[in-house]
C-alpha cells in the first residue's frame, strides 16, 4: 500500500476508513527499508513490536495509527535500545525499561513508533554523524550532510519513510537539519519530556519533524515566532 500526505492526512484516513494503522504502518516500514540503506537515518528498528501495536487496540487520539519515528536522544522507550550515539552504551547492551513522559504522550495521541534514529554522540554535534552508526546523508544529495543533532528525523521524513518524526533542539541545533523540512520549535512544557533530562531542561525543547504545518498544530502549540534582536 502506497500512503502519502502528511501526519493529519493519514490520521483522517484511519478515521474515515481509507487505511488501517496496521496498513500505515507496513507503508513506513517498507519505505525505510527500501530508502534507508543510502541515507542512514534509522538506527533501531522496532517493525514487530510496531506491527503488532498497529494491530492491538491504540488510543483514540487524533493521531491513531500514524507511524511515527524517534529521536536516539531524551525520549525513551521502554524496551528498545537506548545509545543516544555512543559506543557505550551499544557494547553494554542497553535497554530502556521505561517510556519518558514525551513518549508516553505520543503513545497516547496515537502514534506508533516504528523505529528510532541517528543522532551524533550525546546530540551535541550540528553533523550526524556518530562513529557508532556511522553520517546521516542528506536524501536530496547524499553527497551532504543532514545536519544535526535532529539528522536523522530529519532526513529520514525528507526521504518520505514517515510523515512525521520527532527531534529536539539542544540549544540552537534546530534550524540545521530544519532546513530539509518544515519544522517548529514549541514553547517549553517542562512536563513533557525534561523530568529525566537532568540539565537539559535548560535549553532543550523537544519538536515534531513534520511534511506540514498542519502536522504541528494538530500535535500541540503552535510555535513561538521567533523576534529577531533589538525588536519588540
Amino acid at each position: 500500500m502506497s500512503v502519502d500526505g502528511d501526519a493529519v492526512a493519514q490520521a483522517e484516513l484511519v478515521r474515515e476508513g481509507g487505511a488501517s494503522p496496521s496498513e500505515l504502518v507496513q507503508a513506513a516500514i517498507d519505505r525505510i527499508e527500501d530508502a534507508d540503506g543510502a541515507v542512514n537515518a534509522v538506527v533501531h528498528r522496532r517493525f514487530g513490536a510496531a506491527r503488532r501495536e498497529a494491530e492491538g487496540a491504540l488510543p483514540a487520539g487524533p493521531f491513531r495509527g500514524v507511524p511515527l519515528l524517534v529521536k536516539d536522544a531524551v525520549c525513551h522507550t521502554a524496551g528498545d535500545p537506548y545509545h543516544v550515539g555512543m559506543r557505550l552504551l551499544a557494547e553494554r547492551g542497553w535497554v530502556e525499561p521505561d517510556d519518558t513522559e514525551l513518549a508516553t504522550r505520543f503513545r497516547r495521541a496515537g502514534f506508533v513508533i516504528v523505529g528510532r534514529t541517528n543522532t551524533p554522540e550525546l546530540a551535541t554535534a550540528y553533523t550526524t554523524e556518530p562513529v557508532l552508526y556511522g553520517p546521516t546523508r542528506n536524501p536530496w544529495d547524499l553527497s551532504r550532510s543532514a545536519g544535526g543533532s535532529s539528522g536523522g528525523s530529519a532526513a529520514a521524513v525528507a526521504a518520505g519513510m514517515v510523515a512525521v518524526a520527532h527531534g529536539n533542539d539542544m540549544g540552537g541545533v534546530h534550524p540545521r537539519p530544519g532546513r530539509l523540512l518544515r519544522g517548529g520549535r514549541p514553547e517549553a512544557d517542562p512536563g513533557a519530556y525534561l523530568a529525566r533530562a537532568g540539565l537539559r531542561r535548560v535549553l532543550g525543547h523537544a519538536d515534531p519533524r513534520g511534511r506540514a504545518d498542519a502536522d504541528r498544530a494538530r500535535h500541540g502549540r503552535r510555535p513561538r515566532r521567533r523576534r529577531r534582536p533589538g525588536t519588540r
